[in-house]
């Protein structure tokens, strides 16, 4: 095997272990210390770098449409501490989910968080599967 190919494809594997390890690092950041709590999805919008409970900024928007990484979140409603509170989740979904208005979800709410964790096993599976691919091209010889 050429030497450029297997360089390319260690380089490629260090890089999906580094981004399995960021992903996985993401959703336990939030979940530790996190209460688990049911919401109520209130709509799909689009995700901003800045997801606050209030609304992501109409300038941001007008200014870059594909504000984020890479599309859209679910904004939930939910009860914490006695108080309604709305925030985003940190999902990334390609394509706008219109038929999930109203669905009750169970989110992980951190207060140290300005975003929310759905209870999911998404996260843990897409890593395994690029944890192996990764291990695949490490092994290459």
């Amino acid at each position: 095997m050429p030497f450029a190919l297997l360089l390319f494809y260690r380089v490629l594997g260090i890089l999906l272990w580094v981004l399995v390890l960021l992903m996985l690092w993401e959703k336990y950041r939030i979940v530790r210390g996190g209460t688990l709590l049911p919401a109520q999805i209130l709509d799909c919008c689009k995700s901003s770098q800045n997801d606050t409970p209030a609304q992501p900024s109409r300038r941001d928007a007008l200014i870059n449409p594909r504000v984020g990484a890479g599309g859209y979140c679910y904004r939930v409603v939910f009860t914490a501490n006695g108080q309604r509170m709305e925030r985003h989740t940190n999902d990334s979904f390609w394509f706008h989910h219109d038929g999930q208005q109203g669905k009750t979800v169970l989110v992980w709410y951190n207060p140290a968080s300005p975003v929310v964790e759905r209870k999911s096993w998404e996260t843990e599976v897409l890593a395994a599967a690029m944890g192996v691919l990764a291990t695949a091209l490490l092994l290459i010889r």
